[in-house]
């Protein structure tokens, strides 16, 4: 394989881990969200339409009195949440500001899909470099065959 298609393949495969490693993060995240995070009761007070989706916002009260507002995380087009609409609120319990909506999509799709990126990227890489070092030339035998 050529030195600029092996540096290639190489960073595919640095970025593939580097996304991996991401995900493991944002999972961690939203783990230690939901086993240690407040649950709480919150109200849609608006949607923020920005860039082709609107997003939710939220207003809820903690448990020790404090009014918080946030604006949800991930957006759609059409809106997932109505302005009205009560939802579970996680929140942290020394920082009520880094809240979120308790759904899949607020949650866990950031580390869905840099999961499924991270794989894809490397899983790329190594397919490469493993289908390069098995077959040096698939053509090898061919006149043989065509000749017969």
């Amino acid at each position: 394989m050529p030195d600029h298609r092996r540096a290639f393949v190489a960073m595919f495969l640095i970025i593939g881990i580097a996304t991996l490693g991401g995900s493991a993060l944002l999972t961690a995240k939203a783990r230690r969200l939901e086993r240690t995070g407040i649950r709480v009761s919150g109200k849609v007070v608006r949607l923020y339409y920005t860039r082709g989706t609107y997003h939710a916002v939220i207003g809820f009260v903690t448990p020790g009195g404090q009014q918080v507002r946030f604006t949800s995380r991930s957006g759609s087009n059409p809106a997932t949440f109505y302005p009205g609409e009560t939802v579970t609120v996680l929140h942290e319990p020394d920082n009520p500001r880094n809240a979120v909506i308790e759904s899949f999509g607020e949650l866990w799709f950031g580390p869905w899909i840099t999961g499924v990126m991270g794989i894809v990227l490397s899983g790329a890489a190594i397919g490469i470099l493993l289908g390069q070092s098995r077959v040096a030339d698939p053509f090898i035998g061919f006149d043989d065959i065509v000749q017969k």
